[in-house]
């Protein structure tokens, strides 16, 4: 998966609202993006500030971040990041109080028209598809939060763990925080799952891979819900002997490896059918 480099986001903290609180260096990649998004909400040098005073502003704020999460979150289960802004109006309208909020870009391109002639058109976009993810993230988070148990969180859930969904999980998992088990659950059984397909098929490469993937996943998403500690316990569980660490791995995988790695030394004393993490190959 792809983010923007920390270092460039962490000085870009910096240089956004000086005058604001004093920097705090984020400890997740969810609070990283939620700084830089609050620092740019209320800079001076934004298209239009916001100064927040009383509940009336946080309200609007959050209606119009569901708003943005609606659109990111529709669209990419469309594969899109590039949007028309006649048909965003038409759906959402509210687009026109979202663009001031500095995420959303519009550009004039020229198309085809249905006589084949060329056509001035608007199109709407994210600053880059990570911020979409991000916002589609907030989106499910905040649906997960108000409806834990309903069908259409569970479809969500389930679609964040596609393979192109990777930073909505993750992203998901740091909205959610303490809330985040329907999140873990939906891991949880997929990373089961596939654990059994390994097991019936042993030289299934596709599903090994799968497990993989999840488990990475499971892995970055502790590290940004951080609370979910029974989590630690079902990744331990289904580690084999040798944990291969690629550069694919993030900082947060690798802190929750730790995590794992200190739970299965509590867990060991008296269970039988531990599985333990012997070697680390970093390749």
């Amino acid at each position: 998966m792809t983010i923007c480099p920390h270092c460039s986001l962490s000085s870009r903290l910096q240089a956004v609202g000086q005058d604001a609180q004093p920097f705090r260096l984020p400890t997740t990649v969810t609070e990283l993006y939620t700084e830089v998004f609050r620092r740019l909400l209320m800079s001076p040098y934004s298209v239009k500030p916001y100064i927040l005073d009383g509940d009336r502003s946080w309200k609007d704020i959050h209606l119009r971040l569901m708003a943005l999460g609606q659109i990111a979150w529709e669209e990419l289960k469309c594969n899109r990041t590039t949007f028309s802004v006649q048909d965003l109006r038409d759906t959402y309208k509210v687009l026109d109080r979202l663009l001031p909020m500095g995420v959303l870009r519009i550009e004039k391109q020229y198309e085809r028209g249905l006589q084949n002639e060329l056509v001035l058109s608007q199109k709407c976009s994210f600053i880059n598809r990570t911020w979409q993810e991000y916002f589609a993230a907030f989106y499910v988070g905040e649906k997960a939060k108000s409806q834990p148990n309903s069908r259409q969180t569970a479809q969500y859930l389930q679609a964040c763990l596609e393979r192109d969904n990777s930073l909505v999980c993750l992203f998901t998992a740091g909205h959610l925080k303490s809330k985040a088990s329907p999140l873990i659950r939906t891991i949880e059984r997929e990373i089961k799952f596939y654990r059994k397909e390994v097991e019936r098929v042993p030289k299934s490469r596709e599903a090994e891979l799968r497990l993989t993937d999840l488990l990475r996943t499971g892995l970055e998403c502790l590290q940004e819900c951080r609370s979910q500690t029974s989590f630690v316990h079902v990744l331990a569980q289904f580690f084999t002997e040798k944990l291969h660490i690629t550069e694919k791995c993030t900082a947060a995988c690798l802190y929750s490896i730790a995590d794992v790695l200190k739970f299965q030394g509590r867990e060991q004393t008296g269970r039988r059918d531990q599985v333990f993490v012997n070697t680390l190959q970093v390749t």
